[in-house]
């Protein structure tokens, strides 16, 4: 009896400490995501500034490209879509 429950003990440390770790697996998931969307979008917004820039030649559509073409001058920050990278955005 005594090892039935030691057995039992042990397999439920067993899965609740995976089920925490997959959480953990999951939310550093979802962090790489949320961070690769804002590259995402601050590339767009160089793209998008770079083009007004050419079909004007006005300066001020430079502006909101400057973050996203400091940013992809990186070569980590292009590898690394990870939470450093989302807090630096």
């Amino acid at each position: 009896m005594a090892a039935f429950v030691s057995l039992s003990g042990a397999l439920a440390y067993y899965h609740t400490h995976r089920a925490y770790e997959n959480g953990q697996a999951v939310a550093a998931g979802y962090e790489r995501r949320a961070a690769s969307a804002r590259l995402l979008s601050l590339m767009r917004d160089a793209e998008t500034g770079q083009r007004g820039f050419l079909l004007t030649g006005e300066d001020r559509y430079l502006e909101p490209a400057r973050p996203g073409q400091q940013l992809c001058r990186h070569p980590a920050a292009r590898a690394d879509t990870g939470v450093s990278l989302a807090q630096s955005a």
